[in-house]
């Protein structure tokens, strides 16, 4: 008994073995061939003895080629991005085969194609869809693959925000007045746009403390403030001169009107 192909050749399948008590023996034979599903057959093959009176002896062997091996099947691996990109399930064995999938079989060259099942999609980014084809040869035997689509969007969206605006203190900076972003993507035909401010105040100093620029005979520290002066943090400017020349009865120092009125705040 041999699987499909088999070889049904004499020095495959043997020869038998003779004797003959008075002379050489010539031996021969002849087939009768029944042929089953694909490849497989029986054969019926009768060998004769002749010994060289012409006496004859004859026996049977039985040869079959049978098939009981599944064909080898592998299903197409695939992934997409989107749901809408998902392959409609192979409609035939060409289909099948033009998508990367593979079905062989040692004895029919013909193959009865089939899907056994599809789970549709299931979960999302990512989702599967689970489908189960099968291929069965001329005898029967059937192989089965599980092919496991997955769907993964792994492109985010396009987005396109609005220009950079200088509004005047009191406009209302609503999207509706200052404009929405708009997003596109590979996949949705609509994108939820959501938005999020930080705002970041402006600071005015009325109160900064500096040296006036009084000659070096003189030490004293005065402030004065510069109203709308813009500054991001505080800030403090000093500056510090030797004290040398006349003071007032309260200690502080002694200023010229040339001296005040070359200083500009």
């Amino acid at each position: 008994m041999q699987q499909c192909p088999g070889d049904t050749r004499t020095n495959v399948t043997g020869v038998p073995t003779v004797s003959d008590g008075c002379s050489s023996v010539a031996v021969s034979y002849s087939d009768v061939v029944s042929n089953g599903c694909a490849a497989t057959k029986t054969v019926w093959r009768t060998w004769t003895a002749t010994d060289a009176c012409g006496n004859t002896t004859n026996g049977l062997q039985i040869i079959s080629v049978i098939d009981t091996t599944k064909p080898t099947f592998t299903c197409p691996r695939v992934s997409v991005q989107c749901v809408t990109d998902i392959p409609a399930p192979y409609a035939d064995l060409t289909s099948f085969l033009a998508a990367g999938g593979t079905a062989t079989d040692s004895c029919s060259s013909v193959l009865a194609f089939s899907q056994i099942s599809d789970s549709g999609l299931v979960g999302r980014c990512p989702g599967t869809v689970t489908r189960v084809y099968r291929v069965t040869d001329v005898c029967g035997n059937f192989a089965e693959c599980t092919q496991t689509i997955t769907v993964d969007d792994t492109i985010p969206p396009v987005l396109i925000c609005p220009t950079n605006l200088i509004v005047q203190c009191g406009f209302s900076v609503d999207p509706t007045n200052t404009g929405w972003a708009t997003a596109t993507d590979n996949c949705s035909t609509n994108v939820p746009v959501a938005y999020s401010d930080a705002f970041v105040q402006s600071i005015y100093n009325y109160n900064i403390n500096f040296m006036l620029p009084i000659p070096p005979t003189v030490q004293g520290l005065a402030s004065r403030p510069m109203p709308g002066f813009r500054r991001p943090a505080s800030l403090a400017r000093t500056f510090l001169v030797s004290p040398v020349g006349p003071r007032t009865r309260s200690g502080m120092p002694l200023l010229s009107g040339r001296q005040l009125t070359n200083w500009q705040p």
